[in-house]
């Protein structure tokens, strides 16, 4: 058992040791030139598009920069942020960073992952997806289609309606006041990419397995830019390593969600309890 003692030392050298790297990359005062040439050819697609000084103060490149889960990661500054829309638009980005291959980028979602470079990046290419968060429930109310940008929260608010749950984030399986509260007590509001690409734990695992076993289909774009559908019958073998491998694989986009139908009261019900509460 460590110390007090001991731990504060723990704590002390783990924030010397993070000031160490990030003055080694902050120690460029902007970016390079060829990440600000591979930014202005990115600004010339569909897709919004800003940058780094000149719209430093927009709100859009402050939330892309400065919402995250850990405040290590918004230490750091993007030489800009780019907001598709699309498949195509983020296809157009790689096939744009495909020619610029010492220029650093970073896929965000949620940003809830707390390691640094993971969704977040210095003086290179951020690739938001909070512009690319809708759900859409199918007509049979079986499935939805959801974007990667989603958070659980908004997800469970577009479902309510149907009174329909989905196994998801543990935050953001209820909506409006209740989970507005939680939020911002415990985890803050996960995003849907990065949850299921991780596996997923959800208050209804227990009944229903993890979130990324409900995933059916994932709209990806390759590394070489191609944009491919994933599922049992498709390019089975990424279908299988998408299942908790990471975004390592591609990126992102719409990804069809299996529903289990009229748990949200149910779901509700154990978010209320004195059992579920006191963690037994």
């Amino acid at each position: 058992m460590l110390s007090s003692r001991n731990f504060c030392f723990g704590v002390l050298s783990f924030v010397i040791f993070n000031g160490i790297a990030l003055g080694q990359t902050s120690i460029v005062s902007g970016p390079s030139p060829s990440a600000s040439a591979a930014c202005q050819r990115i600004s010339l697609g569909s897709a919004e598009t800003q940058l780094w000084p000149q719209d430093a103060l927009n709100p859009d490149f402050i939330d892309a920069k400065t919402h995250y889960w850990s405040s290590t990661n918004a230490d750091l500054t993007p030489a800009c942020a780019v907001f598709p829309t699309s498949a195509s638009e983020v296809s157009y980005v790689v096939r744009v960073l495909l020619d610029y291959p010492s220029v650093p980028f970073a896929v965000k979602s949620g940003g809830h992952n707390t390691n640094v470079g993971f969704s977040s990046v210095n003086w290179g290419v951020l690739i938001s997806f909070s512009k690319l968060a809708s759900t859409n429930v199918s007509a049979d109310q079986t499935t939805a289609d959801v974007g990667p940008g989603a958070r659980w929260a908004e997800v469970m608010t577009a479902l309510e309606p149907y009174n329909l749950a989905v196994v998801g984030g543990r935050i953001g399986q209820c909506s409006n006041l209740l989970m507005i509260v939680l939020a911002n007590l415990f985890l803050g509001d996960v995003g849907v990419g990065g949850l299921l690409l991780g596996g997923g734990l959800s208050f209804l695992s227990a009944q229903f397995g993890l979130a990324c076993d409900h995933v059916i289909n994932y709209e990806v774009v390759l590394a070489n830019a191609i944009i491919v559908n994933v599922n049992v019958t498709s390019h089975t073998d990424l279908f299988w390593a998408l299942k908790g491998g990471g975004n390592q694989f591609g990126k992102f986009q719409d990804k069809p969600l299996l529903l289990p139908a009229n748990h949200r009261q149910e779901l509700l019900q154990s978010l209320l309890s004195k059992r579920f509460l006191s963690g037994q």
